[in-house]
């Protein structure tokens, strides 16, 4: 899942594993790895790994198979990653951040009672 770095509110960023594929080359993949990581470093810090399994989200520019994502969520993206597959993404995990957040949180009502 997700994990925060223990740091300043200010300045914390959220740890988020990223699977990037694209049918048109592994290059092109790590361009849209590098892409994402630049516009969105305020925010998170991407971990990009190639184990679909074991990563919080898939971006892909094309619909995998669900046998291939294990589960594992996918946003489908335009090759030249435009500013709507950017907000697309960013909301995303915001929205497993808020997630994680409340399942802490109700897991903290638990231990304290």
């Amino acid at each position: 899942m997700l994990a925060s770095y223990f740091s300043p509110l200010d300045t914390q960023l959220y740890s988020v594993k990223i699977a990037v594929y694209s049918e048109v080359s592994s290059h092109f993949s790590y361009y849209l790895a590098n892409r994402l990581k630049s516009q969105l470093k305020t925010k998170y810090d991407f971990v990009f790994i190639t184990d679909f399994q074991q990563a919080d989200l898939i971006i892909t520019t094309f619909k995998l198979p669900a046998e291939e994502c294990y589960e594992t969520p996918q946003i489908i993206i335009d090759p030249l990653l435009t500013s709507n597959d950017l907000l697309l993404i960013d909301q995303w995990i915001e929205k497993m951040i808020m997630k994680e957040s409340d399942l802490l949180l109700s897991m903290s009502d638990i231990w304290f009672q």
